[in-house]
């Protein structure tokens, strides 16, 4: 497209900034939506950390309570012998 008028000048140089501001626009929305997606992501890591801190802290009482049974099983085994 040429500008042979300076009219011409001014109207391409308005098209050419609302096509800017639609591309910018349009990554503002895509920004977002990528945002909202990461905090998302974000929280569904934030309940599978605590869903696995709670799952270890329920292990790592089961190993003490059997740890303890088996002392009271030697003591015991050893109190028949």
């Amino acid at each position: 497209m040429r500008a042979d008028h300076p009219g011409d000048s001014a109207w391409l140089a308005a098209r050419l900034h609302e096509e800017a501001q639609a591309v910018i626009a349009k990554r503002v929305d895509d920004l977002t939506a990528l945002r909202a997606r990461l905090a998302e992501a974000g929280a569904a890591i934030a309940r599978e950390r605590a869903t696995h801190a709670d799952t270890q802290t329920a292990l790592q009482q089961r190993v003490v309570d059997v740890e303890r049974l088996a002392q009271q099983a030697r003591v015991l085994g050893g109190a028949l012998l």
